[in-house]
């Protein structure tokens, strides 16, 4: 268990790796912050060095012996899990991820946060593999799963997975961002989309987004977010009422968003990138761009019963 406190992850309080280790399937994993992680703490277990420099090896380890970690924790908190890996990855057994959840539902006190870039292997393991009929049947209220995208397509194929899925909390990490998200253009069988359902729950089966956490890319080689994309997205949860968390703006920030560090911009000489449309990003660090959006910093969270 690591703590995220004060500087870490600003929506947990911890990170739990059951499981560690992944594979890059789309553009966000191409400077993955976890295996960057990884290969710190892991050397070249998980890792290996290739014509771009680190790259996971395909290899994901369960550690049964970490499964009673959260029950060292006595305060109530937010954990997240397997964020040194995905717990959904292919060669994550499914006996694994069943003890994973078993930890999970013996410690009830804490809220567990399951991010995953493979939702269609969550979905079906969830919804058909009997080891997880209790869960099926009533998903546990201390467990919200989500799945993690980038720009539209990965959004577009990814969160009805994600939706199909039984969950107490569905949300979605659109990080890095790196293109515009549109959640509405994500229909769902019943005409209405992924954020936004006026149908009746008795007649409808769908489920819509809980919660959406944004934010940029940070690291030495992070690319820069579009500057509107982030405001869309944060409108798009204010419009239909669901709880917006930006995380950061990371290395870059757009102009529009500089504040009063733009009288530095001179002495400072960052790294410019410039969109088609005109306007400028900076590359001046993730601790200096903060991330405040319009003169505050959006920090919601699931409203839970």
């Amino acid at each position: 268990m690591n703590s995220q406190k004060p500087d870490g992850i600003s929506y947990v309080d911890y990170t739990w790796n059951p499981v560690v280790g992944c594979t890059e399937i789309s553009n966000k994993c191409k400077n993955c912050w976890a295996r960057s992680q990884a290969h710190v703490h892991y050397r070249q277990e998980f890792t290996h060095f290739g014509v771009e420099g680190v790259r996971w090896n395909q290899r994901a380890k369960f550690f049964p012996e970490r499964l009673d970690e959260p029950k060292k924790v006595k305060k109530p908190s937010r954990i997240a899990v397997a964020f040194m890996g995905d717990l959904y990855h292919e060669n994550v057994a499914p006996m694994a991820q069943r003890l994973v959840f078993s930890s999970i539902d013996n410690t009830p006190w804490h809220t567990f946060l399951i991010c995953t870039a493979r939702p269609q292997r969550m979905c079906e393991e969830i919804t058909a593999n009997s080891m997880f009929a209790d869960f099926k049947a009533r998903p546990y209220p201390n467990v919200w799963l989500m799945t993690s995208v980038e720009d539209q397509a990965n959004a577009n194929e990814r969160i009805p997975w994600l939706l199909r899925t039984p969950a107490h909390v569905r949300g979605v990490s659109a990080e890095p961002l790196l293109g515009s998200i549109d959640f509405h253009k994500i229909k769902m069988g019943c005409g209405w989309d992924s954020i936004s359902c006026a149908c009746s729950p008795r007649a409808c089966q769908h489920a819509t987004l809980d919660w959406i956490v944004a934010g940029g890319e940070s690291g030495p080689k992070a690319r820069p977010t579009p500057p509107a994309c982030f405001r869309e997205i944060r409108d798009q949860c204010s419009d239909v009422g669901i709880p917006f968390h930006f995380k950061q703006h990371g290395e870059w920030i757009g102009y529009d968003d500089i504040g009063d560090l733009a009288y530095d911009l001179p002495a400072m000489k960052p790294k410019v990138y410039g969109w088609p449309d005109g306007r400028c990003s900076y590359r001046i660090g993730a601790s200096l761009s903060g991330r405040m959006l319009d003169g505050r910093e959006w920090l919601g969270l699931p409203r839970v019963a």
